[in-house]
């Protein structure tokens, strides 16, 4: 009790280097570590990805993380834009439906919600910025 586990050098390096496995099977592949492994080696695992210390060896795991962060990025600066544009529509007092408000707040097209702000500024209604400059898919 009170020990801090510590994972094995070749056990860092099996998760850090997943023996070439083709794309897609390597994530698979390091969650089956985690799930076969149990007690103070899943503990000591647990605690070696995520103290924030390790640092991913394989490019392959550099990118799943670099992947992420950039879709990560692009959810949170599409929820800024989408909190400004119903934030300009209510301060021009125009009416937000819970519709228009869903399909505001769903949109992760940046170019998109740019356009609707822009337009947001002489619409009359959420209808004709809807109608008059397009709607996200």
């Amino acid at each position: 009790m009170g020990r801090d586990p510590k994972p094995s050098p070749s056990l860092t390096r099996l998760c850090s280097r997943p023996l070439g496995l083709p794309g897609g099977s390597k994530e698979v592949y390091c969650d089956l570590i985690f799930t076969a492994v149990s007690g103070s080696v899943k503990k000591a695992l647990e605690k070696l990805m995520a103290n924030g210390e390790y640092e991913f060896q394989s490019d392959y795991f550099k990118n799943i993380i670099a992947k992420h962060s950039a879709r990560a990025e692009a959810k949170g600066e599409a929820r800024g834009r989408a909190q400004a544009l119903l934030t300009l529509l209510q301060a021009r007092g125009l009416r937000v439906s819970d519709e228009a408000r869903a399909r505001i707040s769903s949109c992760t097209d940046g170019g998109q919600l740019d356009v609707w702000i822009r337009g947001a500024l002489t619409v009359a209604s959420v209808d004709e910025l809807f109608w008059t400059h397009g709607e996200a898919h």
